[in-house]
């Protein structure tokens, strides 16, 4: 049987560029069960602030969601973010929209949306969360197959080298 959650623990930022591979990583880009990622040098005891990451898929909407009910005990704040090369008028638009329906569906949660300037940063993500203290990082992704993995890792496999934010990944 599928696992409704993982979690996992992982040594977060490194402290040289190497390369080396990581568990936490390969079982994100191989499940297709939510997984919870958690530094060991995370400073968080409660999720107050959580940043989700938005492509503006469809399918991002169910992982908001998926987000949103297993962390509503807290109430936290809401961050949707977009990532990209381009900015654009849409781009405010669809954050705009997405803040709409959420605040329609969540009245309770204060949401907030940002554009950062590039769609391939780790380091940019990580101090965007540094500078808005974002607690935990969500964001839907999708299996990859091996040779992808090998050729061009994912998100999640950079910014788990990249940082010591909590990560909550969907597979919607």
């Amino acid at each position: 049987t599928k696992p409704d959650l993982i979690i996992m623990g992982t040594q977060g930022r490194r402290p040289s560029n190497e390369l080396i591979g990581s568990v936490t990583a390969e079982v994100i880009d191989t499940t297709s069960s939510p997984v919870f990622a958690i530094p060991s040098l995370s400073k968080t005891n409660s999720i107050k602030r959580i940043g989700f990451l938005t492509n503006f898929d469809q399918k991002d909407l169910i992982a908001i969601d998926k987000t949103i009910a297993l962390f509503t005990s807290e109430k936290p704040e809401l961050y949707f973010i977009h990532a990209s090369d381009k900015t654009d008028a849409w781009s405010e638009v669809m954050l705009s929209g997405i803040k709409a329906y959420f605040s329609n569906h969540y009245p309770e949660l204060n949401a907030n949306y940002s554009l950062i300037a590039s769609d391939d940063s780790a380091e940019l993500i990580e101090t965007f969360l540094q500078e808005n203290e974002i607690d935990l990082l969500a964001f839907n992704t999708r299996k990859r197959r091996l040779f992808s993995r090998l050729f061009n890792p994912g998100l999640a496999y950079k910014m788990i080298l990249h940082s010591n934010t909590m990560l909550f990944v969907t597979h919607v």
